[in-house]
């Protein structure tokens, strides 16, 4: 005879059913810290529509917007798991040239800040440099003879 062991917990589960724009939506809180699990809500139907948006402005040619929509998804995606899995289902629909290049926007303002950095470093180092450079010590021809040079003149006159 095989012995089985069976535990009996309770959870606490809530399902909430509610509309958005005439649209039905189903979510449920679970666990006493009630998180809340919603696959398919007015967020995800967002996501889909900015990836679907975001492909269309690419093949229009606008490829600023369509970079910088996209990377507004890839953001959501990294927050929430519904989000995630929603762009999973999408993401067969996006140019990979569009892909690679909304990732590359996270990078930009670092790129930036870091010419900024780098140009201010540089005419700083050319600021200090002009300043510390040795200078010729010639008199200009319009200057007043020094002293020793009226001396001089004086000594070799007849």
């Amino acid at each position: 005879m095989v012995g089985q062991r069976l535990t009996i917990e309770a959870a606490s589960a809530l399902e909430v059913r509610y509309k958005y724009e005439g649209k039905k939506y189903r979510a449920w809180f679970v666990g006493w810290e009630y998180r809340v699990h919603a696959p398919n809500s007015p967020v995800t139907d967002a996501l889909t529509g900015k990836v679907e948006n975001a492909a269309e402005r690419w093949k229009r040619g606008d490829r600023r917007r369509a970079a910088s929509q996209l990377r507004e998804v890839i953001d959501m995606t990294r927050v929430d798991d519904a989000c995630r899995m929603a762009y999973l289902s999408v993401r067969d629909t996006i140019p990979s040239a569009l892909v690679s290049k909304a990732k590359w926007l996270r990078w930009r303002p670092y790129i930036v800040a870091a010419a900024l950095a780098a140009g201010i470093v540089f005419v700083s180092l050319l600021v200090i440099g002009v300043r510390s450079a040795p200078r010729a010590k010639t008199a200009a021809p319009h200057a007043p003879p020094t002293k020793a040079e009226r001396d001089k003149a004086k000594t070799k006159r007849p």
